[in-house]
């Protein structure tokens, strides 16, 4: 049923394409390790500042099949210098699943300095409900997000933020039975890292460059700790070229380190505006 809610969601946020900026992004990434996934996102932007978010990610690595979706929405305030946005989220993979909640406050406070210096302050709250199947009893967790970005002439960018996690909930005996069940998947390409399971804080970094308004480079790091105490890393560099001024084409490379061993990704990307 979910499943359904979120392709009707996808729809309707292309239907709106008539009254409103929409922009569609897809992804594929392929893994040396067996990993294939494909990541879909659809931004329509709507008069008086508001907009809607919807987003299907469909991937497989070892027999396993996932599912990630996300569908919400957010508005503006001020002329951009404030934003609120709320996030439905959830999973299916195999005998884990969640479904949760993110919110997210913005501001940029120096609106007036924005063609020389563009800084983004942000603070965000998340509620998980985290069930295994094999398990009868359903877990839930609290994130804070704290996280900080720097634009320079409109060209240059830097993003950096931090996320800590609790499980108010859960003994420790059973949360480190239900941990082994977390899993990474890997950045891909102009997307957060999409982190499930049980981690106990984690760290994501990026910096981008736009050359001759056509090329945009960019280069993001991820690092992960679980409750275990486990840790696992992404590195990902890649580019966008803007084929037409709505229109543009990706490609990048990843690579995933934990325990001592590194996996590796290539994904192709294209995105359009209308």
């Amino acid at each position: 049923m979910k499943k359904i809610i979120i392709l009707i969601f996808l729809v309707l946020l292309v239907s709106t394409a008539a009254s409103a900026e929409v922009q569609v992004s897809d992804n594929l990434t392929y893994g040396f390790g067996g990993y294939v996934g494909n990541y879909t996102d659809v931004i329509a932007g709507l008069p008086l500042d508001f907009n809607l978010q919807g987003s299907f990610l469909v991937s497989s690595s070892s027999g396993v099949r996932s599912l990630a979706f996300t569908a919400g929405g957010g508005k503006d305030f001020f002329y951009q210098m404030m934003s609120l946005n709320a996030l439905y989220t959830g999973n299916r993979s195999g005998t884990y699943l969640f479904d949760g909640l993110d919110a997210a406050f913005s501001v940029r406070p120096f609106m007036i300095l924005t063609t020389f210096a563009d800084i983004q302050l942000e603070i965000g709250y998340a509620y998980t409900n985290h069930t295994l199947t094999t398990i009868p009893k359903s877990t839930s967790s609290q994130s804070l997000r704290l996280g900080m970005g720097l634009g320079i002439l409109q060209t240059i960018n830097f993003a950096v933020s931090y996320s800590y996690y609790r499980y108010p909930d859960i003994p420790e005996n059973l949360l480190a039975q239900i941990s082994q069940y977390a899993y990474w998947s890997p950045a891909l390409a102009g997307v957060v890292s999409v982190v499930s399971g049980f981690p106990a804080e984690s760290v994501d970094a990026g910096y981008s460059q736009l050359f001759f308004e056509a090329l945009n480079s960019y280069v993001n790091y991820s690092f992960l700790r679980y409750v275990t105490n486990d840790v696992m890393s992404s590195l990902t560099a890649g580019a966008d070229y803007y084929v037409l001024e709505n229109l543009s084409l990706g490609g990048s490379y990843s690579v995933s380190f934990s325990q001592g061993s590194a996996s590796q990704y290539i994904s192709v990307s294209t995105a359009i505006n209308f």
